[in-house]
């Protein structure tokens, strides 16, 4: 893995969730906070235990919430692909770091 891997990721990622929010915003509701709240308390317990794993894997979802919200298929794939990649980057991230 590269600095320019991580770049192009992170980049495509940035331009992706402004689109994923665009689409998303308008179609929010009390389900979409409720599943918010569900996954945010989710990152909140695997920080809590310590869990780097499973700190990286609940903010993924809580992350992809925008995505599955925005009733667009080929930007949930897009996305869907592209966490495999941002999950490893997380976890060389969190390597590094110790």
């Amino acid at each position: 893995v590269t600095a320019k891997d991580i770049i192009d990721a992170y980049s495509l990622n940035k331009v992706l969730d402004e689109f994923a929010i665009e689409l998303a915003w308008p179609l929010r509701d009390r389900r979409f906070f409720d599943e918010l709240d569900r996954r945010h308390e989710a990152v909140k317990q695997a920080t809590r235990a310590l869990d780097t794993t499973r700190q990286i894997e609940t903010a993924l979802q809580l992350h992809g919430l925008i995505y599955e919200w925005a009733d667009n298929s080929v930007l949930l794939e897009t996305w869907q692909r592209l966490t495999s990649r941002l999950q490893m980057y997380f976890a060389l991230h969190q390597r590094a770091r110790n």
